[in-house]
């Protein structure tokens, strides 16, 4: 039994701490489209389901036809996930879509596996196969980001959530060509979920570590020290009024690129 498997398994509990909340939160708002968080909350969650499938498997935990039927279901997870991080990133840069970001051709490669393992009588695939899918769309992730790339730089914040796809990416996609033409090497094997783990780990961060670093005191303001505020004249129901109008406005306007 590979004793690293747990690493996995932790990845994944991070990963589905992090994706729930937005893609619930955000099922249950005013938008009914596929808003970003919503489609970043489902592919974390589908992320963090494919590294616990993948620990639980090397791990020697299930039998020999569940075994090659996780197996199927991880590579299936894997071709969705590509052309979904494709749309991710291409939205995070305020593109047009894309031929690999259009929401039919997300399940095209996934599609042509399930038809290709039913034709062969459900037999294992030889993830090497799979591979170039995850090469072209990190190919096309850093195409996208490279032509504007010079732009970005001005708005730090942007620049570091859209540099970061890039890096996962190329991270991902190498953690995954090394695991493929390396299989035998033990100390290898649980590479994919190592980086899987220590990316939700580093999103974590990103959205909690700065403020909890900064503290909960408002810049200017000395520790301990009670900030002054004055009472607010917006009322309650002018409040939801605003909040609706923002939602609605959310659902038919593409803010991040106008």
């Amino acid at each position: 039994m590979d004793d690293f498997w747990i690493v996995g398994v932790l990845g994944g509990g991070a990963g589905a701490v992090l994706g729930a909340p937005m893609l619930f939160r955000s099922a249950f708002g005013a938008c009914a489209r596929w808003t970003m968080d919503r489609l970043g909350g489902l592919w974390l969650l589908g992320a963090a389901l494919s590294m616990v499938l993948i620990s639980v498997s090397h791990g020697g935990l299930l039998s020999a036809p569940v075994d090659l039927a996780v197996e199927h279901l991880t590579n299936v997870l894997n071709l969705l996930a590509w052309p979904t991080l494709v749309t991710i990133n291409r939205r995070l840069l305020g593109l047009g879509p894309g031929s690999l970001s259009r929401p039919t051709h997300h399940i095209v490669p996934a599609i042509a596996y399930l038809a290709y393992v039913l034709a062969a009588g459900g037999r294992a695939v030889p993830f090497l196969w799979i591979l170039p899918v995850g090469i072209a769309c990190t190919a096309a992730i850093g195409a996208a980001w490279f032509s504007v790339h010079r732009q970005l730089r001005v708005e730090t914040g942007r620049w570091r959530r859209v540099s970061g796809v890039f890096v996962f990416a190329v991270a991902f996609v190498g953690a995954q060509t090394i695991r493929t033409l390396f299989p035998e090497v033990v100390a290898l094997r649980e590479i994919v979920p190592a980086v899987f783990t220590a990316s939700f780990f580093a999103i974590g961060y990103s959205v909690a570590g700065p403020v909890t670093l900064r503290g909960a005191a408002p810049e200017g303001v000395t520790p301990g020290e009670q900030p002054r505020y004055q009472k607010s004249a917006l009322t309650p129901q002018r409040a939801g009024q605003l909040v609706r109008k923002l939602d609605e406005r959310m659902c038919t306007e593409h803010w991040s690129r106008d």
